[in-house]
């Protein structure tokens, strides 16, 4: 027996388990929920451990439609991405489906509607026993031609989802239906107008459970002196669930020369006053040294089963080389001020304080003039790490560095 035996084992039983539940419906008695909430949480998790027992898990006809039901059933499926929790061997813009849905109706549907149509048809066969007549018509009469392995509201969950999508594609716009955005994905999905798409802000603070912003962040700065390639297009409209976004985030990251070194380098500075702001330009050369050599590292390999396109990739490689050249040449032309104690005299520059970054009263003058200077003077240079030969940037922000503060 394989290491991984026991726990297909333990799969196929919760399965099993599970399929009668579903059949039977919402159980009153607390014990029983939980314990069903429990078999849920195995066929959600322990597929996805290794390639084995997810092939496993596969091999029954009726996973991916039990676990589809189940992640409705519990709210594991965000309602803020249109597929999320359907897994990728179910079929919903395409298949047979037995319902009909007048179009008109269909029509009038925003994409809450659509979204919040699955918990509701889901909480409603929920509640009827299993005898009831209505729930023995439902799932008898419209079974999206699935094999009886597969439980009938599951059945009937996807017959009427698909009958639902069916209507979307004949009454709504062909630009509102998008393609997933993870390039191992590219699952269609329905977006629905601009106007009915939750903002980012909503699905970070909801979905994700993370907090605004904190005050004191560095990351408009960042964004700022980046600026080129900046997609404001909201994740629920670029990618068909969590998952998706979570993997071409985690790969784009990866991807990054910055990956894994501290942007705001100076933060470990030791000196004070005009002292650190040299000492800060020194550190901000060192942590260019270590992002140009990633860089190469990168180019160097060739990773497969990304999720973000090689142009996608290029784009915001470009924004991160464009804001470790800028944030060096604004400290570059602090350092040559703080040299000169009647000129930098009264003046807060950048890298002489701690956070400087976090607020724009530090820079917000200067940086105009040195992103001015960088669009000017651009070469084919890469990141900049080294001051051995000086490129022309530098050398025009240290032309200017008296009137920048």
């Amino acid at each position: 027996m394989s290491a991984e035996e026991p726990l297909c084992r333990i799969v196929e039983h919760s399965l099993n388990l599970l399929h009668s539940m579903i059949v039977n419906g919402e159980s009153s008695n607390r014990e029983v929920s939980e314990f069903r909430r429990s078999l849920v949480s195995i066929i959600h998790n322990i597929p996805i451990t290794c390639r084995y027992i997810h092939s496993e898990a596969k091999s029954y006809e009726s996973f991916e439609y039990i676990l589809f039901y189940e992640r409705v059933r519990t709210g594991i499926s965000s309602p803020y991405f249109f597929l999320d929790g359907v897994p990728s061997g179910i079929q919903l813009f395409t298949g047979p489906t037995s319902v009909n849905l007048p179009n008109q109706d269909v029509k009038k549907l925003k994409l809450r509607d659509v979204v919040s149509d699955r918990l509701t048809v889901v909480g409603k066969l929920e509640s009827m026993p299993a005898d009831a007549e209505r729930k023995i018509e439902l799932t008898t009469l419209h079974t999206a031609g699935l094999p009886p392995q597969v439980p009938g509201p599951a059945r009937f969950l996807v017959a009427r989802t698909r009958a639902i999508f069916r209507g979307l594609r004949a009454t709504k716009k062909k630009e509102i239906f998008h393609y997933c955005d993870n390039a191992n994905c590219c699952r269609m999905f329905y977006a629905g107008e601009l106007a009915e798409t939750w903002s980012s802000n909503e699905v970070q603070q909801v979905v994700v459970g993370e907090d605004d912003e904190e005050p004191g962040s560095s990351d408009e700065y960042w964004q700022l002196v980046g600026g080129q390639y900046v997609d404001n297009t909201p994740d629920t409209r670029r990618f068909c669930c969590r998952a998706c976004r979570q993997q071409h985030s985690e790969h784009l990251a990866s991807m990054m020369p910055d990956c894994n070194i501290h942007l705001d380098a100076d933060d470990y500075a030791k000196k004070q006053g005009r002292a650190r702001v040299g000492e800060s330009f020194k550190m901000a050369l060192k942590r260019n040294e270590s992002a140009a050599r990633a860089l190469r590292t990168m180019r160097s390999k060739k990773r497969t089963n990304l999720a973000v396109s090689e142009l996608e990739i290029e784009r915001h490689l470009q924004n991160r080389i464009t804001a470790l050249n800028i944030d060096l040449g604004l400290l570059y032309a602090a350092s040559i001020l703080s040299e000169s104690g009647n000129m930098s005299s009264g003046k807060i520059l950048p890298g002489q304080r701690l956070y400087w970054r976090d607020e724009s009263m530090y820079y917000s003058k200067a940086l105009q003039v040195v992103i001015r200077i960088y669009k000017n003077m651009k070469r084919k240079e890469g990141i900049i790490s080294s001051m051995l030969t000086i490129p022309k940037f530098l050398e025009h922000v240290s032309a200017h560095a008296y009137k920048m503060f």
